[in-house]
């Protein structure tokens, strides 16, 4: 009797960014690349810049009782055994400082930057090499 059991891919970190609804969402992987990710309330940004253009965003998630909130609330799916299934952050105005004015899509690839903070290249440019590629 065999077993028909599908074996899953590992997926990659991804943060998914909607410019019309204001959507930013981080999947499952994204989300276990930060062992507390539970316990976190909110977020805040971090620009890395060359010259004078942004190149980087830094996402430093922030618990309320061990300082003052980040710009940006957090809301978390989780899993019947807590864990982090994705998590959310609803802003207009950040999705458009990521994406632009459009109403454009976006997924990029989510690094991690420390066990508080993941990281992501500013989304035209990962766009325009995912589109010259």
């Amino acid at each position: 009797f065999k077993e028909c059991v599908k074996e899953r891919k590992p997926r990659t970190p991804t943060m998914s960014i909607n410019g019309k609804s204001g959507r930013i969402s981080l999947n499952a992987a994204a989300c276990k690349l930060l062992p507390e990710l539970f316990f976190y309330d909110s977020v805040t940004i971090v620009k890395g810049y060359s010259g004078d253009r942004p190149v980087a965003w830094g996402f430093q998630f922030i618990q309320a009782e061990h300082g003052p909130a980040g710009d940006f609330k957090i809301h978390k799916v989780t899993r019947d055994d807590k864990s982090v299934r994705c998590c959310v952050i609803g802003s207009k105005r950040l999705a458009r400082m990521l994406v632009g004015d459009g109403e454009q899509k976006v997924v990029c690839p989510v690094t991690k930057i420390n066990d508080f903070m993941l990281g992501i290249d500013t989304p035209q440019q990962s766009s325009a090499a995912q589109a010259s590629a």
